[in-house]
């Protein structure tokens, strides 16, 4: 009888022994892979940790930026009415200049008229009597 040798496995036992060495290598990984987690757990608790403390200040500051938004936004909305009066009363002024314009031109225009008919009168009065009526035609007066 010959004698078997001693290093001969069967496939079971050559299967427990591949899923040992699995286990083993499992065992390591969940080992270093739980270090990581907890070390990443004691990070984001740190990090929480700091938000907590910062965060009543970033608070403070996002209410006093609404607040300014909103004192931006009512100056601007006094800006656009006081731009609105502005543009009114530049109306206003636009039409009250056309209209002393105008005047003007009509009190010149009757000065002129004055003056004219005051050239005529005394041109009449120096060239024998005559002049103008109140119509605009001659009068003619006779000399004595």
């Amino acid at each position: 009888m010959e004698s078997e040798p001693m290093l001969s496995l069967t496939l079971t036992q050559f299967f427990l022994g591949v899923m040992a060495a699995a286990l083993v290598v499992f065992a390591v990984a969940v080992v270093v892979y739980g270090r990581r987690v907890a070390e990443s757990a004691t990070r984001v608790g740190d990090t929480v940790g700091r938000l907590e403390v910062i965060l009543p200040r970033v608070e403070q500051i996002v209410d006093r930026v609404a607040g300014d938004i909103e004192s931006v936004h009512g100056t601007a909305e006094k800006a656009r009415e006081i731009a609105d009066d502005l543009h009114a009363v530049s109306a206003e002024v636009r039409t009250a200049v056309t209209a002393f314009g105008l005047v003007q031109k009509t009190r010149a225009a009757v000065a002129g008229a004055k003056a004219g008919y005051a050239v005529l009168r005394r041109a009449g009065e120096e060239s024998g009597g005559e002049e103008p009526a109140e119509d605009g035609k001659e009068v003619h007066h006779e000399r004595t």
